[in-house]
């Protein structure tokens, strides 16, 4: 029996066990209520049985698979349907579930795939002890009534998927004891009540996945309770209102997927507990600004698919807890400033996370990055070569679709590199493949395709890379022969298509790829035979060795159990060719 840290003992369990044993005090508790009982019937009834009520039988103590109270009253219902859930009852005679506004002691409504199909029941009013109503995936259709309002002692209000519409009314405003208010992948509309200043205990306001519109009411801001604010995927406009920098609670702000615009108000900066703001998807313009690097707890700032311009401001190293970055997808140019070196790790991860690509940088990457966990920097116009001091904390680093024109080493590779994940296709690297990536002995994935390789073919030293699994040099002109020594090599995915290979397939080659699954090497010169031990190579699934010059008898592939794509054609070989599809 496990609880939310720790495991109960053998012995633990036993008192526990003992503990739940029936007392003589509550061996005389009251029975379920019998009018309760019979609104819990009436529930059942308005629905289609498929083993959600199977433990509500009539005549069983009710307080056997619900909450009571001493006096046998219920005070909570939780129903978890599964997937499916469970739909109403067509020949239902009422509203379905307003049986349950029978229940007065009630004070947990918690249902979770029971589907209503239908509006939210007026007759829910009456239930005055109610502290949470939590409901997912119920599937109410219409406006939410006024008479929610008059749930006084109403702490949640927790309403998940469902095509509820029209705006949020001002009778929410009357829960005076609300706490966490989330209407969440609803259809609501409108604007919202500016009387939710009234909330002076409101702790979470969560609407997103509406249809919200307008600009985000600047009263928000005053509603001095909120935690967290989430108005992401909705349909606001306009400015981010300043005043939200008041909320000196507030740890948590998502924003994201918008139609917000103008730039990112200063004034946030003043929100001092903020650890999460979520801008992405909106249309914001300007940069980030330096007001920000007051947060002292904020550890992720996502600005991702905006319209930010200029360069990233070197302040950006300032922020004294912030570990992930993202500014992917804006109009972003100039340099990468050193000073994003500077960026605090993560206590859990012990990196930092940069999010840069689809940008208009430029120049030469800077060799602080040592603190760098990943780094999205790809479809921008870096120059230089690459800096290793990724190779300090690094474990993916997307350098793809650059400018980088220099293999030459840029710092030195850490005595125990971390990067795993390495991405530096489609730039213009020239010459021979670095030797010092021989020394990245933690690489799993290699990319290098589409650049300007044209010397000194596949170094012998990538042998050494025993942790890889993939590696791509496709569309260069390595001019190489295939390694005719035996090695043994854990890559599972070979891509060589178009790199000018020359000579044979020596027979040692096969047997040093055990585990090889996907082997392209096409558009080449090999020449010869196909060496029969590739039907040794059991886990193969993509063969293609198109566009060669082999020749002689395809040797017996039946080995190849795996295989769905098999493409031999543009050869010499005798007929008949096998291929797949």
């Amino acid at each position: 029996m496990t609880s939310g840290r720790e495991t109960l003992t053998l012995t633990a369990v036993a008192i526990l066990l003992l503990s739940l044993a029936p007392s003589s005090a509550t061996a005389q508790r009251a029975t379920c209520n019998a009018a309760d009982a019979a609104a819990l019937q009436d529930f059942k009834a308005d629905f289609l049985e498929n083993g959600v009520f199977s433990s509500w039988q009539a005549g069983v103590d009710c307080c056997s698979f619900v909450t009571c109270n001493a006096a046998g009253r219920v005070i909570a219902i939780t129903i978890v349907a599964d997937r499916i859930g469970v739909f109403p009852n067509p020949n239902s005679p009422g509203p379905v579930g307003e049986s349950l506004s029978r229940l007065k002691a009630l004070q947990s409504l918690t249902l979770i795939g029971v589907r209503f199909l239908g509006p939210i029941p007026r007759a829910w009013k009456s239930l005055s002890s109610l502290t949470t109503l939590y409901v997912s995936l119920g599937n109410f259709t219409g406006a939410i009534p006024a008479e929610i309002g008059q749930l006084k002692n109403l702490n949640e209000l927790l309403l998940y998927v469902g095509s509820l519409e029209g705006p949020l009314p001002a009778a929410v405003c009357q829960l005076a004891l609300l706490q966490r208010l989330e209407i969440e992948s609803q259809l609501l509309s409108g604007s919202l009540p500016s009387c939710l200043t009234k909330l002076t205990k409101l702790r979470t306001l969560s609407l997103a996945n509406n249809r919200l519109s307008g600009s985000i009411p600047s009263a928000l801001g005053y509603v001095g309770s909120l935690e967290y604010l989430g108005l992401n995927n909705n349909l606001y406009s306009r400015a981010i209102p300043a005043t939200l920098g008041r909320l000196s609670k507030l740890t948590t702000l998502r924003l994201n997927a918008n139609r917000l615009s103008s730039s990112i108000p200063a004034a946030l900066g003043d929100a001092a507990s903020l650890t999460e703001i979520n801008l992405d998807d909106n249309q914001i313009t300007g940069s980030v600004p330096y007001s920000l690097t007051k947060l002292v707890n904020l550890t992720s700032l996502s600005c991702n698919h905006n319209r930010l311009s200029g360069p990233i401001p070197r302040h950006i190293g300032e922020f004294p807890s912030l570990t992930s970055l993202g500014l992917s997808y804006n109009r972003l140019s100039g340099s990468l400033p050193a000073e994003i070196g500077d960026l605090q790790v993560s206590a859990t991860t012990g990196t930092v996370g940069v999010y840069i690509d689809h940008n208009g940088l430029s120049g030469h990457l800077p060799n602080t990055l040592s603190n760098i966990g990943t780094l999205s920097a790809s479809y921008n116009q870096f120059t230089g070569g690459f800096p290793l001091s990724l190779c300090v904390s690094g474990y993916y680093v997307d350098l793809s679709h650059n400018l980088l024109d220099s293999g030459a080493q840029v710092g030195t590779v850490p005595r125990n590199p971390s990067l795993q994940i390495l991405d530096l296709s489609f730039n213009r690297l020239p010459g021979s493949i670095p030797s010092w990536l021989s020394s990245v002995t933690s690489l799993t994935y290699f990319d290098i395709s589409d650049n300007k390789f044209d010397a000194g073919g596949i170094p012998a030293q990538l042998q050494a890379l025993k942790n890889l699994d993939t590696f791509k040099a496709a569309n260069n002109r390595l001019r190489a022969r295939l390694p005719a020594v035996s090695f043994q090599s854990s890559i599972t995915y070979l891509d060589l298509h178009n790199v000018q290979l020359v000579g044979p397939v020596p027979t040692k080659f096969f047997p040093s790829f055990p585990n090889l699954s996907y082997i392209d090497m096409s558009t080449n010169g090999l020449v010869g035979p196909l060496p029969s031990n590739i039907n040794q190579l059991t886990r193969l699934f993509h063969v293609d060795l198109s566009s060669n010059k082999l020749d002689g008898k395809v040797p017996d592939l039946s080995g190849l159990t795996q295989l769905t794509y098999l493409n031999l054609s543009g050869n010499m070989f005798q007929k008949p060719v096998p291929s797949i599809p």
